[in-house]
């Protein structure tokens, strides 16, 4: 199982790029169509919230982030949810 900090590093790398960039959570929201609740739970990597490539290329192009850095950083939060639906 993967430590709740390698979970977490995709939610707080999109957090920091996006503080960087001087964008509120509803600012990144308006530019990439999205609901600000939707982003602050994939920042905050709520149960559940595991964004699509869709969505990190929207915040990718957004902020100005490489895709595969992102996507890279998401491998964790599936890993951990593959291997929670492998123990049932």
């Amino acid at each position: 199982m993967k430590s709740k900090a390698q979970i977490g590093l995709l939610g707080h790398y999109i957090k920091s790029k996006r503080k960087e960039k001087g964008l509120s959570i509803r600012g990144l929201g308006r530019k990439i169509k999205r609901d600000p609740t939707y982003l602050s739970s994939i920042e905050r990597n709520r149960h559940g919230y595991i964004p699509s490539t869709t969505i990190l290329r929207e915040i990718s192009k957004s902020l100005g982030l490489n895709i595969e850095i992102l996507k890279s950083l998401r491998k964790p939060i599936v890993d951990e949810r593959a291997e929670a639906w492998a123990e049932r």
